[in-house]
């Protein structure tokens, strides 16, 4: 044993560590309670998209349409009566809310009745004050939180936040409004109205109640049904085989033929720059009714072709 000198010299400890570490930094693979070692987490999941489909009167009970929740092939998941005859419907604020509106004219003023597919009827029917005829239609715009009625000569709204009833405006007798949409840009409170015998499609804005006399989108062909996309390309149909693609940029219309189609039922949103179009492969919708995805560029995929299936209004959620 020798002794340490007695002042403050120090002296390494063999069991520390070296003043610079190596370099590298070691891979720790830490495995779970089942022996795995692949920690990477599976993606989210993402549902299918849930269709909606208004059904023609006594098509499954007699002298009313129904509500009709299916799959991706066309499978009836769940139905409910909605009451009377009706050819549209529109979705609402929260899940399975929806509006359906009569227009068969049993009834004077077509009458308007929230449904929802798990809780059934939300209220009592409702008389509107409007006048439909068989091509007008409803549409809920979100970001103005408005119920829209394209009918004939005149536009009808309802605004959600002031719980007001129905008004009306009008621009001319000469226009004959079918359809309306709205812009799926957050903020934007722009409401889309297409315009039948112009071949146009008119802005409304809210913010200064009044339909925009120049036309935002010129030189469409016959077209009865609006709807648009996540980016903001316009898509019309109408009892004709072809499809308007209008894109967002130069809002130029370009056309796609379908030979298959009769008559379009209905276009919606389907993400991106896609749209689901739902149409009758001909006269007699026994024959089959067609879900498509359809692309801005003008790619198509098929879902489904569904026999026997005379729908009239069709929502996705």
């Amino acid at each position: 044993i020798v002794p340490l000198d007695d002042d403050d010299t120090t002296v390494d400890n063999p069991d520390d560590p070296p003043e610079d570490p190596p370099a590298w930094t070691p891979t720790v693979t830490i495995i779970d309670d089942l022996g795995d070692d692949d920690l990477t987490p599976d993606p989210p999941e993402i549902p299918d998209p849930r269709f909606y489909i208004l059904t023609k009167s006594g098509f499954r009970g007699p002298d009313e349409s129904n509500l009709e929740q299916i799959d991706a092939d066309g499978n009836i998941l769940d139905t409910i009566g909605v009451g009377f005859p009706s050819s549209t419907i529109t979705a609402l604020p929260g899940e399975y809310n929806f509006m359906v509106m009569n227009n068969d004219g049993s009834h004077g003023f077509p009458r308007e009745r929230p449904l929802n597919i798990v809780d059934g009827f939300l209220d009592t029917v409702t008389p509107t004050g409007l006048t439909i005829n068989g091509n007008g239609k409803i549409h809920f715009a979100q970001n103005a939180n408005l119920l829209v009625g394209a009918v004939e000569h005149y536009v009808y709204f309802r605004n959600l936040d002031e719980g007001t009833s129905w008004l009306r405006i009008g621009s001319s007798d000469s226009q004959c409004w079918v359809d309306a949409t709205s812009s799926p840009i957050p903020g934007d409170e722009r409401v889309f109205l297409l315009e039948e015998s112009e071949r146009a499609i008119h802005i409304y804005n809210p913010l200064t109640d009044e339909i925009m006399e120049a036309p935002y989108v010129s030189g469409l062909p016959d077209s009865t049904v609006l709807g648009m996309d996540e980016e903001g390309n316009f898509y019309t149909g109408s009892d004709s085989p072809v499809i308007a693609i209008v894109p967002a940029i130069d809002r130029i219309p370009i056309f796609l033929s379908i030979p298959e189609i009769h008559r379009t039922v209905a276009i919606e949103p389907a993400g991106g720059n896609s749209i689901w179009l739902l149409y009758l492969k001909n006269e007699e919708s026994k024959a089959g009714t067609v879900l498509e995805r359809i692309w801005s560029d003008g790619t198509r995929e098929a879902i489904f072709d569904v026999v026997d299936a005379p729908w009239s209004d069709f929502i996705v959620m």
